[in-house]
């Protein structure tokens, strides 16, 4: 279960893997953390026996990068497969199609060759397509080359291995990683190659996608912190990490609901984004990471009490009939239940994901159902994960026959007296 730290606020001797600075201030532990998140299995037994690790976030005092110290590489590894696609939700694929877009649009790819490092199972490499690109060549050591549908499958090559120094040498237009970043433990090393692969291509840019820590911390989203992410960037120390590498941030922003960062960097001269909110000094530090930290502290001793109170309301929730559904069978999910632990009444997931129906979640085996199966059975309560999809799940409850169930985001849930939403 999560925990405030013992010592919230405390120093640490720890070394940051973007900047290297050897000071960080305590946060929050997570004990017995499923070091798999994304990952469905056959049978509810199996998914209770997951591999587990401890999650210690502590934050950077000269970067201000949070991050995993006691993150163990090889129990991410052992046995990593995922299934991750949101290409179900019409809301999601809207955005995916649209930054897609505005990336080919704004970098003139059309007709030309793309690498996308953390391609996972290719929806985005072929919006790359579908937008104009001419090719592109996934790198991930867990991509599934057999699911390339047919009519993308001349113009996709797939590397099934990490993104290394070899890669560097691999002649493209722009390189894309999207929600990749926070698994990797080396960031600085990451970086440094990913600056090479640039330089050898002539300062071609390179196009990035990971989730916002700002938003995390500000909405108490303790929900949002797994084992498999090792790191937990915000604009700025995301933005500290390119420079240090050599990289120029030419553009960046929040999007997708303020949920995730989006920067555009090439190799070139270091500087910052002139709309930078804090800017980096001589050494790669934020000018003042102390503001930023104290409310990640804070954050941590929110989660705590947030923990507490979703706890509550969860069993208050469950007490009825129809009881308590979570609408996404996925890694926030999966952060919720470890979270709050065994015994809180959960009847099960939903996810329109058709490749999680019929699976079950780690830690405490909860099966993934389709949402047509509401329709028999409506539930008194449901859970959203992500408020950004309100609009579409109340709209297909009601579709389902569900219009007595009450529709509730978690981030209200974790707040006595939870709203509606919808």
């Amino acid at each position: 279960m999560l925990t405030a730290s013992a010592t919230p606020g405390a120093t640490l001797a720890s070394t940051c893997p973007s900047c290297g600075h050897t000071e960080a201030t305590d946060i929050l532990t997570v004990a017995d953390a499923p070091v798999m998140v994304a990952t469905v299995f056959r049978d509810a037994a199996t998914a209770r026996q997951t591999p587990t690790g401890t999650i210690h976030l502590v934050g950077c005092l000269r970067c201000g990068l949070l991050f995993n110290r006691d993150f163990d590489l090889d129990k991410a590894l052992a046995g990593a497969r995922y299934e991750s696609s949101q290409a179900s939700s019409a809301h999601f694929g809207s955005y995916t199609e649209t930054l897609a877009k505005e990336w080919v649009e704004r970098h003139g790819l059309h007709g030309k060759r793309v690498i996308e490092v953390g391609c996972g199972q290719g929806d985005f490499m072929f919006a790359l397509l579908a937008a104009g690109v001419g090719m592109v060549h996934g790198i991930d050591p867990l991509a599934q080359p057999a699911d390339i549908p047919a009519e993308f499958a001349d113009r996709v090559t797939v590397d099934a291995t990490d993104f290394a120094a070899p890669h560097t040498l691999e002649p493209a237009a722009a390189l894309v990683c999207r929600h990749t970043i926070e698994h990797v433990p080396d960031v600085a090393g990451f970086l440094r190659s990913v600056a090479a692969w640039s330089r050898h291509n002539g300062g071609a840019p390179v196009l990035f996608e990971a989730p916002a820590t700002e938003r995390i911390v500000d909405e108490g989203a303790f929900w949002d912190i797994y084992y498999e992410h090792c790191n937990y960037f915000t604009l700025d120390s995301l933005s500290v990490a390119f420079e240090q590498a050599g990289l120029r941030v030419d553009q960046r922003e929040v999007a997708y609901g303020a949920q995730y960062l989006l920067l555009d960097a090439s190799c070139a001269p270091t500087t910052v984004a002139a709309d930078a909110a804090g800017e980096p000094d001589a050494s790669g530090s934020i000018a003042d990471p102390f503001a930023w930290i104290g409310d990640a502290v804070r954050f941590g001793t929110r989660a705590a009490e947030a923990v507490t109170t979703a706890r509550e309301q969860m069993i208050d929730h469950g007490a009825g009939p129809g009881g308590v559904v979570i609408w996404q069978g996925a890694a926030k999910t999966v952060g919720l239940l470890t979270s709050l632990g065994p015994d809180v009444p959960i009847r099960s997931a939903v996810d329109m994901n058709t490749r999680r129906h019929g699976f079950h979640l780690p830690p405490t085996g909860l099966g993934v159902l389709s949402p047509d199966a509401l329709s028999a059975d409506p539930p008194d309560h449901v859970i959203l994960m992500n408020p950004v999809y309100a609009t579409e799940v109340r709209s297909m409850l009601d579709d389902l026959g569900c219009t007595d169930t009450v529709l509730h985001t978690i981030d209200s849930v974790c707040r006595m007296g939870g709203r509606q939403a919808g």
